[in-house]
């Protein structure tokens, strides 16, 4: 399926009313590292920061090990400017190597990602079914 295909599919859905919401979590479905494990790896990693960013990560580190969510943490402690790029750094890190596999994966041919699957069957769902039941829903759809 190319670019072209997929931008037809999505504007025929989002021009009939049916809007599909996109979130963090098909990425983790994928495998893609989340929040949690995010946080969890800043947290272990801070050993690398510069003296004079440690008091301010130690702020927003301390929120995480209460378990408060790395965003929620973050919006608490506003990070400065060398430790958000700290974070984002970090970030790229652990994510670039389960991005490559699961694209390795894709072009290899040893996996199709779900949102591929639902984006190359679309199906109408009116409104009325999505808010009735799901198996009548799901038994109209197909």
């Amino acid at each position: 399926m190319n670019y072209e295909q997929v931008a037809r599919i999505v504007q025929t859905h989002f021009s009939d009313g049916l809007v599909i919401v996109i979130g963090s979590g098909l990425s983790l479905a994928e495998g893609v590292p989340g929040m949690a494990n995010l946080a969890d790896a800043l947290v272990k990693a801070s050993d690398d920061l510069s003296e004079q960013d440690k008091p301010n990560w130690e702020e927003i580190k301390s929120e995480l090990v209460k378990g408060i969510g790395l965003e929620s943490a973050l919006s608490r402690r506003q990070p400065t400017a060398s430790v958000e790029q700290w974070i984002k750094n970090r970030i790229c890190d652990i994510l670039m190597p389960a991005e490559l596999e699961i694209i390795s994966d894709i072009a290899l041919g040893r996996k199709v990602l779900r949102l591929s699957d639902f984006l190359r069957a679309p199906r109408k769902i009116s409104t009325f079914q999505c808010f009735c039941g799901h198996e009548k829903a799901a038994n109209r759809a197909a």
